[in-house]
């Protein structure tokens, strides 16, 4: 039985397109003014990509951050059952 707990998603502005917080050097990135940056802060690229990125956009309009109540799974992944 797995637990449920409270993450960030990304969120369409226009629909109810969801998609994970990317994540960097194993943990989520953090979102500063409007670009993720990793929760190291920025830097040379350790795992092969850029240590900031642009939010994603869905629809032509940026996705905002929400708080999403999720199950995490035996596989690392997460079922979002409900955007707060």
């Amino acid at each position: 039985m797995s637990e449920k707990i409270e993450i960030e998603v990304l969120k369409c502005q226009e629909c109810n397109f969801i998609e994970p917080v990317p994540v960097h050097c194993g943990k989520p990135m953090v979102l500063e003014e409007d670009t993720f940056v990793c929760w190291r802060g920025e830097h040379a690229p350790c795992c092969g990509r850029s240590s900031k990125m642009s939010i994603p956009k869905h629809h032509d309009k940026p996705m905002i951050l929400r708080r999403a109540m999720a199950e995490k799974m035996a596989n690392g992944q997460f079922l979002i059952h409900d955007v707060l």
